[in-house]
């Protein structure tokens, strides 16, 4: 499989364990990697529909391949549409635009990248109101946070991302505190830097 997991990483799944072990993986959309994957496994039968497409766009997005991440993205959200739970899937939905406003954030433009638009993304989705699946807010999360931070750091603003992601390290448990770190060094680095 590791040649057809270059090319097509969804040919892989249901086993992407070498992506789950990425640090990147961990910091921009494990949050609702994790949460999929436990739906999957039972406490939703209909999770089946869509955590192999969450879990393939981040093996895309892994990959540099930002279309066919959002292309990922796009199924696992038609697949949201056959939770029967409304909260559950509002909840979902809150995770998928998440990743949607993380990867427009870091990919490039000719990938489908749009920092403006991830900002807006980012912005909408940590006022929501909506609590996360396994609890909390938006605004309490150190994932969302992360994303926001980024947003503004990639729309070319280092003091509100330092500032934010200032907010997600004191939110961070020890899994994603590496790379919420490794973050904000490269947005100080950037501030310092002028660009």
């Amino acid at each position: 499989l590791p040649g057809n997991w270059a090319r097509r990483p969804d040919l892989a799944l249901p086993c992407p364990a070498a992506a789950d072990d990425s640090a990147r993986m961990r910091g921009a959309y494990a949050t609702a990697a994790a949460l999929f994957r436990r739906l999957a496994a039972g406490a939703d039968p209909a999770g089946e529909a869509f955590a192999p497409a969450i879990t393939a766009s981040g093996a895309y997005a892994e990959l540099g391949d930002y279309p066919e991440a959002f292309a990922a993205l796009d199924r696992a959200e038609s697949g949201l549409e056959h939770i029967a739970d409304e909260q559950l899937r509002r909840s979902l939905r809150l995770l998928l635009i998440n990743t949607r406003a993380y990867f427009l954030a870091v990919a490039g433009a000719e990938q489908g990248g749009d920092p403006e638009s991830a900002l807006h993304l980012a912005q909408l989705m940590i006022s929501s109101r909506d609590p996360l699946p396994g609890g909390g807010h938006a605004s309490g999360s150190a994932a969302l946070l992360d994303t926001l931070a980024t947003a503004w750091d990639k729309g070319g603003d280092q003091t509100r991302a330092i500032a934010t992601q200032s907010l997600a390290l004191g939110l961070a448990d020890a899994q994603g505190l590496d790379v919420y770190l490794r973050h904000y060094d490269e947005f100080s680095k950037r501030k310092e830097n002028g660009k």
